[in-house]
Order: structure tokens, then sequence, then C-alpha cells
């Protein structure tokens, strides 16, 4: 009963649910780390994008003496600030204090989003008057009236187009737009310096411009709508990506591309639960056949053509003898013994006969590494093959196949071992 052996194992419910709390841990911890991270490279591009508005603030102070601007624009800087010396003072290793960051961060980012906004408006409106008086200025400088002459349709055209090419621009400097948008607006941009008809450019902006507006501004309203809960998945995302060792792709922050977030999440979970369990009882078996002396002497990892992959460990046996265990993709351990040597080549009758001696021998340890492994949690799921010992069965492991970690007997036999091995054989039967 102890030639090639084929099983599958599984973890018990209360082993289950320890490696489940020790996994769900792991991810508290990447996903806050990573929506911390996301977070503060949020905070940091508005700070980035406020030194425009703060040399405005200071123009508008010293124009107009009104410091409205100024005092918003103070204000953020101060919630900035705060939350650099929130992060710097943050114990990384407690998955409590990551996740009291990561809220604070978000409360931060969205205090700090909502003064932004309130900089915007106060720029413009600010801006705009600011602007008005330096025309005014300007247009008194000139003492020559232009008020009697009429425009010419050149001038309607040039205005027409300014007056397109204006609020396109406009359309680019919104934050919340895809590359893809941003692409087509320039596209459109440019088509309007080639355009020489007021009537034709009239329809082009009809046709093209006003409508682009509309689905950009849509667009806009729904990434804001969707914002907060795309940006927590997909935090949760990039961090299982990084703990998976999978490349992170872009999805659209949209409903679409949060349910499809969803989807990966939930897919991408499920396969490292699997990895984990199988990954623990790769870790117990190796542990139970070094505690009965078995010692690793070499191992491989093999990739199928079909994609089906498997690694191979092998462990000392007896002399000139190993044990070699693979672990297949689809969660099978396969277990055989064989003889060793450093080229492919096929056991003679006396080594057949002396291996499936070893074979009958490795019946009992078999039986103690499964009881071994029932205390660690492990139990047998399926039993896909359990063959008997047979000279049919013997065979060469070709060391050269192997990452060896140590040296390794060549399998000699002798006549005396042939005849040892046969009396076991007898004693079993």
């Amino acid at each position: 009963m102890s030639g090639p052996k084929s099983s599958r194992y599984r973890l018990t419910p209360e082993q289950r649910r320890i490696l489940l709390e020790q996994r769900m841990l792991e991810r508290r911890r990447a996903v806050a780390k990573e929506k911390i991270k996301r977070g503060v490279r949020s905070i940091h591009e508005l700070e980035w994008r406020l030194s425009d508005k703060r040399r405005l603030s200071e123009l508008i102070v010293k124009a107009t003496d009104d410091k409205t601007l100024s005092d918003a624009v103070a204000e953020l800087d101060a919630v900035i600030c705060s939350a650099k010396e929130t992060e710097a003072g943050t114990d990384y290793d407690s998955v409590d204090a990551l996740e009291a960051l990561e809220r604070k961060t978000g409360e931060t980012l969205c205090m700090a989003r909502e003064l932004y906004r309130k900089i915007e408006a106060l720029s413009e409106d600010h801006g705009a008057r600011l602007r008005s008086q330096l025309d005014e200025a300007i247009d008194g400088g000139f003492e020559h009236s232009f008020a009697d002459i009429k425009p010419t349709k050149n001038s309607e055209l040039d205005s027409l187009r300014r007056s397109a090419t204006e609020r396109l621009e406009s359309l680019k400097g919104l934050e919340y737009i895809s590359r893809e948008r941003r692409e087509e607006i320039s596209r459109a941009i440019d088509r309007l310096t080639g355009i020489d008809s007021v009537e034709f450019l009239k329809n082009y902006v009809a046709v093209t411009v006003t409508p682009l507006e509309g689905a950009v501004r849509a667009e806009c309203e729904e990434h804001l709508r969707c914002r907060d809960e795309y940006e927590a998945l997909y935090a949760e995302y990039r961090a299982l990506c990084n703990m998976a060792y999978l490349v992170a792709v872009d999805f659209p922050c949209t409903d679409g591309g949060i349910s499809a977030l969803k989807a990966e999440i939930e897919r991408i979970r499920t396969a490292m639960d699997k990895s984990a369990e199988q990954d623990y009882i790769a870790e117990c078996l190796d542990e139970v056949m070094r505690e009965m002396g078995y010692s690793v002497i070499g191992s491989r990892a093999v990739k199928k053509r079909n994609g089906r992959h498997f690694r191979n460990e092998l462990y000392r046996y007896g002399e000139g003898t190993a044990v070699n265990v693979t672990y297949s993709s689809d969660g099978r351990i396969s277990m055989e013994l064989g003889g060793i040597d450093s080229c492919d080549r096929l056991p003679s009758e006396q080594e057949s006969v002396f291996l499936c001696g070893e074979m009958e021998a490795f019946c009992g340890d078999f039986g103690e590494i499964e009881r071994r492994l029932q205390k660690k949690g492990v139990v047998l799921d399926e039993r896909i093959s359990l063959l008997p010992p047979d000279t049919g069965y013997a065979q060469i492991i070709n060391t050269n196949d192997y990452e060896m970690k140590a040296e390794a007997e060549r399998l000699a036999v002798r006549k005396k071992q042939v005849n040892r091995a046969k009396v076991a054989a007898k004693k079993q039967e």
C-alpha cells in the first residue's frame, strides 16, 4: 500500500478560522497603508496646486486690501500642516493606529477639498474683478474712441472662435475627467483653428462643442458621486495586488468601474485564501518531514506548456534514496520514493527490488506523517491514489533536474541490501 501516493488535504474549521483571522489582519494593515498613501498624495497635490492661488491672493491683497482669499489659503495651509504632523507621529506597526490615521487622513482630505473649492470660487470672483479693473485702466489710457467702428465678418469669426476655445479650455481645467476626454477636448480645440466660416463655426459649436461640454460635466458629476466609494475600493484593490504580486490596472470612476472593482477584489481574495491554505499545508508537511528526520536536499519549480505549474521538494530518505514531494497548482500533493543519481536512466533489476523494499518501509512513515499533520489542523480531503509497492514503480531521480541544497549519495545497491529489502517485504506480508 505504499507505492506512489497522491492526495488532497484541507484544514480543520478551527485552523481555517485561525488562518482567516491572520489574513484579515494582514489585509487590514495593507489596505490602511494604501488608503493613507493615496490620501496623503491627494493632499500634497492640493498643496502643489495651492501655490498659484497663494500668489493670486498676495496680488489681490496689494491691489484691493481684501484678505478673504488669503485667509482661506492660510486655513488650507494649516490643515495640510496638521495632516503632516499626524502622519509623522503614527505607529505603523499597529493596525489600530494605522486605521485611525486612515480615518483622519480621509477626514482631512475632505476638509482640504472643500476648502480648495472655496478658494477656487474666490479666486475666480476676485480674479474677474481684478481683470476688470486692469481692463478699465488700459481703456482709460486710450484717447481715441473705437465705438464707431463696426465689426467685420472676420471679427465675428474671431469672437466666436475665442468664445468656443475658452469654453473648451475651461473643460480641460476640470479635475475629474478621463485622459480620453482631455484628448477629445484638445482635438476639438485644434479643429477650431481651421474653420474660416461663421456659419460653419456656429454649426460646429452646436454639434460638437455644446454636446461635449454636457458629456464632460456629466462625467465630472458621476465622478464626484462615485468618488468616495471608488477611492476606498481602489485602495483595497491596490493593496491586494501588492500582497498577491499582481500588476494593478486602472478602472474608471463610474458605476460600471465600481462594479468591476468589486468583482476583481472578490476574485483576488478568493485566490489568495486558497493560496494561503495551500501554503500552510505545505509548510506543515515540511515541518513534519523535518521532525521525522527527513532533510531537504533539493527543489525545483516547473511550468507546463498548458499553464499548469508545480514544485518539487526532494527529501533524503535512506542510503542513495529520496522522497520526492510534488505540490501541484490544483492542490494535489504527491509522494514518490526513488533512487538518486546524476543522470536520466532506468533502475536495474536489483535496484528495482531494493526500491520496492524501501517503498514498503516508507508505508509506516506515511501513516505517521498524516497523523502529525492532523495535529496541526491538516486533514485528508481526497485520496486520489495510494498504489501498492511494486518494482514497476521503481525510478531513478536525476539530481541535475533540481537545485540541490546538499550533497546526495548516489544509489549503489549491493546484494545484502537487496536481501534485506526482500526480508522486510516478507515481514510486511
